[in-house]
Parts: C-alpha cells; sequence; structure tokens
C-alpha cells in the first residue's frame, strides 16, 4: 500500500450477472471473483490483514469465516495471497411477496502462498437452499444453509447457517 511502512499492492476484480430463470420472476445469477495481492519487494509478506481468505455468509457459504485458505505449522490461518471465488444462485418467487426461496452452488481456491499461483487442484466447494426476505422499511435478509461437497481437508465438513442483511451482495 503506498505510503506504508510495507509496501505492497493488490487487486480484487469482481463481477456479477443476472438472467431471467425458467419462469415468470425466477432469477440466474452469477457470480465471479478473483483477487491478488504480492509485495513491491522480493521475499518480503504482505501484512495479515491484507491478504485474502475465503469462507463464510459472503462467498464460501458452507464453511466457517475464514475456515478456507493455507495454514501454518500449528494449523492456524495465514490466509493467501491468490483468491478465486463463484457462486452460482437460482431464485424463485413464492405466494407472499416478501419472500423468496433459492438454491446455490459456491466453489473457490484460496491456498496459494505466492502471488499470481492459480493453482485450482485444492478447492473447496458447497451447495445449499436459501430464503431471501424483504423486510418492509429494513431492507432485505438472507437466511442460508450450505453444505459443503469439498474441502482441502482442514475444514469441517458439517452444514452451516449465514444470516445478511443489507441490500448488496459483497464479495
Amino acid at each position: 500500500m503506498i505510503g506504508s511502512d510495507k509496501p505492497f499492492y493488490g487487486y480484487h476484480l469482481k463481477s456479477t450477472w443476472y438472467f431471467k430463470g425458467l419462469r415468470e420472476g425466477h432469477v440466474l445469477e452469477l457470480r465471479a471473483q478473483n483477487a491478488v495481492v504480492d509485495s513491491f519487494e522480493s521475499g518480503k509478506k504482505v501484512p495479515y490483514l491484507y491478504r485474502h481468505h475465503l469462507g463464510g455468509s459472503r462467498n464460501l457459504r458452507g464453511f466457517d469465516f475464514n475456515e478456507v485458505g493455507p495454514r501454518g505449522d500449528q494449523n492456524d490461518y495465514l490466509r493467501g495471497q491468490t483468491m478465486a471465488h463463484a457462486s452460482l444462485e437460482y431464485s424463485m418467487p413464492t405466494p407472499w411477496d416478501i419472500l423468496r426461496v433459492a438454491t446455490f452452488y459456491d466453489i473457490g481456491c484460496g491456498e496459494q502462498e505466492r502471488a499470481y499461483d492459480f493453482d485450482f487442484g485444492n478447492y473447496n466447494d458447497d451447495w445449499g437452499i436459501g430464503l431471501r426476505l424483504q423486510i418492509p422499511f429494513l431492507g432485505p435478509l438472507r437466511l442460508d444453509y450450505a453444505f459443503p461437497i469439498t474441502n482441502d481437508g482442514y475444514n469441517g465438513s458439517g452444514g452451516n447457517i449465514n444470516v445478511n442483511f443489507g441490500y448488496t451482495t459483497r464479495f
């Protein structure tokens, strides 16, 4: 980061696309992101808070927050310098105007300890179901339950409940 005592840089690309579903009111949402962070000085580490992680309600919903990524000698979370993630979500209306039902699939990898190391051989993915509530005067509430399909051996294999509140789906 310019002006920092640890000079590093990064980029974060993300995109979301919406398509009409099979019936009236059905929506297919495709989300993808890719991010890299690296030091300007060879051999220097990027600060922990600026490295990337996956897991939680905003990307790999079947895993706990910050659970997907490289690990240290004591199985501690190191976060990675390279990360990729994609989601596919299909939602449909219900008889109640404030409620939608959704099913989704998430896939991603953040295991790389080197910048620009796009090795997708050790990916994590999950699938799940969710409710989308449009609460009057407050906004949308997303309730998801996701099940891991493939994990990197460090993550749990049970389901995970996620709650998200707000107008945008951030990564």
